[in-house]
């Protein structure tokens, strides 16, 4: 950034796990009404998409929808 350069995110290095445990902790900083529900609905989302990477979530949204 000190070279006038936006830092790279390779979210093809992210995997699913990641960002969950940093949506869940912002639920809980923020002290988010909804953290139990929102706690819950990401405990369903890692069965399925858990050890992903991110990129590779779009491709099986559908599947998991009929799941």
């Amino acid at each position: 950034m000190a070279a006038g350069k936006i830092p790279r995110i390779y979210f093809d290095r992210v995997r699913f796990d990641e960002f969950a445990d940093k949506w869940i902790s912002n639920y809980r900083v923020n002290q988010k009404k909804a953290f139990s529900a929102a706690e819950n609905s990401m405990r369903q989302l890692r069965e399925y998409f858990g050890g992903l990477r991110v990129t590779q979530i779009t491709l099986l949204i559908e599947s998991y929808i009929e799941y």
